[in-house]
This record gives structure tokens, C-alpha cells and sequence, in this order.
């Protein structure tokens, strides 16, 4: 029977020249292989009898080590790819992680500028050059509407109904929504189509 270290050893390089994983993913591995192997150890198990519940205990300990989540989740995953190749390669009868949950990915809260943030922004364009008057417009349709700097990025003029106030949105996935602007914004557009757009193109 092969040995942990050994087959270790064959599924990462499995990983460097089937899956053509770079050497600084396969690091990762690596460290996470011989943490593992220090985990059975210590519980005095073996690799081909390891169950969902020493799986479990794993996890907890990588919790009580205080890691970010991230951390765990990959180092968790790293495992699982492991047993999923031994299963493949017929070294074990079953993936005692397949059924681990990953921890979720830590939300973080979005970022907003205060109010002085915003009244700084604005003031420190210089809107008597044509290319002042295109980022207040810019501004102005970013701020008041909401929408993310990619969509204003795909935004042609023919998507602004003057009449209506609305612009049609190009969002992901191909999903495009009508969205309203105030009157700052549109004061801001008519300024920069009638006076700056021509200087720019």
C-alpha cells in the first residue's frame, strides 16, 4: 500500500501536468497536504479510513485556528481534490469531503462616500475644459442613477432619451433595463454633447 507522502506526491503532479496548475498553486497544495497529514496523525487514522466525521473534526480544527475564511474554504477544497483524485484513481471507496460545506465567502459591506466626499468630488472638476465637462457628465450619471461604471462605460448616445429622461442600461448577462435621470444629469449631458463631445472624438 502506498504511503500518504507517495501518493501525495503522485496527485501533485498530476496537478502540474495534467491540470497545468502553476507552480505557486501547487505550493499551496503542498502546505495543505502536509497540514492534513499532520491532522490524521495526530488522530491516529489513516488515509483510506478516514469518514465525513473525521472530515468534520478537520474543518473545526481549521476554525479554531482562527483563519479567515478563505483560507479555510480553500484548504478544505485543496482536500477534497485530493480524495476526489484517489477516488478516481481507485485508492479509496469514498470522498469524505465531498459533502463538507465550504464556508461562505465573507460579505463585504460596499463602500459609499460621505456627503463632503461627494461635494469634493464634483467641486475638483474643472468644467471649463471639454474634458471637465465630459467627467462632470460622468459624475453627474453615476451618481444619479446608480448604475455601475462598466454599464456607463458601454453607454452610446443613442441610449439617452432626452424627452423622457431615461437611459437604456446594457447590463450583465445581456440584460438591459431603462434607467431615469434627474436634471443635473441632463443639463451635465446636454453641456458635454453640445459643447465637448466634438473636441473629444
Amino acid at each position: 500500500m502506498r504511503t500518504f507522502q507517495e501518493l501525495a506526491s503522485s496527485f501533485l503532479l498530476y496537478l502540474q501536468l495534467e491540470k497545468n496548475y502553476s507552480d505557486h498553486t501547487i505550493e499551496f497544495y503542498k502546505k495543505d497536504l502536509d497540514e492534513y497529514l499532520m491532522f490524521i496523525t495526530e488522530q491516529r487514522i489513516d488515509l483510506h479510513t478516514v469518514s465525513y466525521f473525521d472530515a468534520r473534526l478537520y474543518l473545526t480544527k481549521l476554525y479554531n485556528k482562527n483563519l479567515a475564511k478563505k483560507s479555510i474554504a480553500r484548504k478544505t477544497s485543496s482536500i477534497r481534490s485530493f480524495y476526489k483524485w484517489l477516488l478516481r484513481e481507485q485508492y479509496v471507496k469514498e470522498n469524505p469531503f465531498a459533502l463538507v460545506a465550504l464556508p461562505k465567502k465573507e460579505q463585504k459591506l460596499p463602500q459609499f462616500l460621505y456627503e463632503e466626499e461627494v461635494t469634493a468630488l464634483f467641486k475638483s472638476v474643472d468644467t471649463s475644459t471639454p474634458l471637465g465637462k465630459r467627467d462632470l457628465a460622468l459624475l453627474e450619471i453615476l451618481y444619479g442613477t446608480g448604475i455601475r461604471v462598466s454599464e456607463c462605460c458601454g453607454m452610446k448616445l443613442k441610449d439617452i432619451d432626452f424627452s423622457l429622461g431615461t437611459i437604456l442600461v446594457h447590463g450583465k448577462g445581456k440584460k438591459d433595463r431603462y434607467v431615469p435621470f434627474g436634471k443635473y444629469a441632463g443639463d451635465a449631458l446636454h453641456i458635454y454633447i453640445n459643447d465637448a463631445r466634438n473636441e473629444l472624438t
